[in-house]
This record gives C-alpha cells, sequence and structure tokens, in this order.
C-alpha cells in the first residue's frame, strides 16, 4: 500500500466514521421525537375524555404532508 493510499483510506475512515454519528444523531433524534408524540396523543386523548360514550376516538394518521395529524373517528353521541 502506498502512502497516498494509506492517506486516502484514513479520510475515508474518517469521513464514515463522521456519517455513522450523523445517522446515530438522526436516529436518536426520531426516537425522542415519536416518544413526544406518542405521549403527546395519550394526554390529548385522556383529557378528551377518552374515547367513551359520547367521545370522538383521536386517531394519529399521516396527512397529505407525510406528517402526522389528528382525526377524529366516529363517535356515537347520545340523543343524536
Amino acid at each position: 500500500m502506498s502512502v497516498s493510499d494509506a492517506k486516502r483510506l484514513k479520510e475515508l475512515e474518517t469521513e464514515n466514521a463522521r456519517l455513522k454519528k450523523l445517522l446515530a444523531d438522526s436516529l436518536l433524534e426520531n426516537e425522542v421525537t415519536r416518544e413526544v408524540l406518542r405521549k403527546s396523543g395519550d394526554r390529548t386523548s385522556t383529557a378528551r375524555g377518552g374515547a367513551g360514550e359520547g367521545h370522538a376516538r383521536a386517531e394519529r394518521t399521516p396527512g397529505v404532508d407525510g406528517r402526522p395529524h389528528e382525526r377524529l373517528g366516529s363517535a356515537v353521541r347520545p340523543g343524536a
């Protein structure tokens, strides 16, 4: 292996380590965001009184832009 090959290998290893760190950071951020959204959805449903009689059940569905949006399912309303 020549000196130039060794230098190139070292550059590639450094770049690979940087990219792996970026990927790990991104995956961690995505997981934290999912957890926050899940917990936020739990609190929202509880604050509304749950999905019992007379209450619509909230569902997280992907919107047109790909982000989750809350959609209300059918509600059984007393006297309706």
